[in-house]
């Protein structure tokens, strides 16, 4: 038996077109070019209730980031 998997679908607006892009096996922050009309958008994503708002620094093996929570 095959142990259930936590696979979570992320959804991300592109602010050009308004197109819904799928980001679940993409990297926080990082540039995709949106499928609907060919508009670069970083990738905003959320671990679960933290948003990444910004990447503020990055270093030879990692990424800053900056998290919201909601309130």
């Amino acid at each position: 038996m095959t142990p259930p998997q936590d696979i979570f679908q992320y959804y991300s607006t592109c602010p050009a077109c308004e197109g819904v892009i799928d980001v679940s096996t993409l990297e926080p922050y990082s540039k995709v070019a949106c499928p609907h009309c060919g508009e670069f958008v970083r990738v905003r994503r959320k671990f679960d209730h933290f948003s990444i708002i910004k990447q503020i620094g990055e270093g030879g093996m990692s990424v800053c980031l900056t998290p919201k929570t909601p309130l």
